[in-house]
């Protein structure tokens, strides 16, 4: 594994953005140095397009000041709520190398007192990254917040969501699915085919957005002839945010996300959470979007969509 300079990472981002990269021979990953802690590529030599979307121009204001978006994946904090979810990224941040990877630190943001760090590492040789995120608690009081990882993916894809579960009796349930307000029913882009949900990552509006319990622990992606798949773990007996959902995707008109969490949890003074997710790339796959298929090609993987 290396890490590239910023000079020759620039070309294929923004000439304002800063980036470094970390590559080995089956992955390259490039994250921004400054602005925000975001990883903002990702690709291998079977798909050497950027899979992670950039959003270079997208941004809202807040009562703190304009938050840029930047695309591809962030660290933020559960449950969401405005203006406090949506506190502008420090512009500079403290980045450590590690042998297999880098550490990024953020200050504490001042409105929250919460601080958030990345640790991005990379498999030697397999296209798999860890990303390791961390919430601490500088207050001088308790706060509850869950870590929460989105990750925005270009529309044209198929994200698939196991709905397996725990069977505990046939006479209780087992599986539930939290719905966003708006959110319809009837949208044209979710497929219900029993142990898999599909979502089509297509451009309509409304927007789109579901949640649910995951206990299978991971969530995948299929665009084209590559798979990508974050795996993560679900915590028995804890409690998590948005119904219990520690998986959701959402969909509008420019990007899909792939989202999870960890459990919500009351953080002490100086207290941390962690919450990791492990990302593979899989390419080339040649797998049609369909539920057969994909239910043969993450079994193969070691993605099983039973409970």
């Amino acid at each position: 594994m290396k890490i590239l300079n910023e000079v020759a990472c620039m070309s294929a981002f923004p000439a304002h953005w800063s980036v470094n990269t970390l590559q080995n021979p089956n992955l390259t990953v490039t994250y921004l140095t400054r602005g925000a802690m975001r990883i903002v590529g990702l690709s291998t030599p079977a798909a050497p397009e950027n899979w992670l979307a950039v959003l270079p121009t997208t941004a809202w204001e807040t009562p703190y000041g304009p938050f840029q978006a930047y695309g591809g994946h962030r660290f933020w904090h559960a449950p969401e709520a405005h203006p406090r979810t949506y506190v502008p990224d420090a512009p500079e941040m403290d980045i450590t190398p590690l042998p297999d990877g880098v550490r990024l630190v953020q200050p504490p943001e001042a409105p929250t007192g919460l601080q958030k760090s990345l640790e991005l590492l990379l498999d030697a040789e397999l296209p798999l990254l860890i990303v390791r995120h961390t919430l601490t608690n500088h207050n001088l009081f308790a706060v509850e917040a869950a870590p929460w990882g989105i990750t925005q993916l270009p529309l044209g894809g198929t994200a698939v969501l196991p709905q397996g579960a725990p069977v505990t009796s046939e006479y209780t349930p087992n599986r539930t699915l939290a719905l966003w307000p708006y959110t319809r029913w009837d949208d044209p882009r979710l497929n219900l085919h029993g142990d898999l949900l599909l979502v089509q990552a297509q451009a309509a509006l409304p927007p789109f957005k579901v949640g649910f319990p995951n206990h299978a622990g991971w969530l995948a992606y299929l665009r084209g002839e590559t798979l990508f798949i974050k795996r993560f773990t679900r915590q028995p007996g804890a409690a998590y945010t948005d119904l219990n959902s520690n998986a959701q995707v959402y969909v509008n008109d420019t990007f899909v996300e792939l989202e999870s969490q960890g459990p919500l949890t009351r953080l002490e003074p100086g207290a941390s959470v962690q919450h990791s997710e492990v990302w593979e790339m899989h390419a080339p796959v040649h797998c049609p979007p369909t539920p057969q298929a994909l239910r043969g090609l993450l079994a193969e993987l070691g993605c099983p969509s039973g409970g």
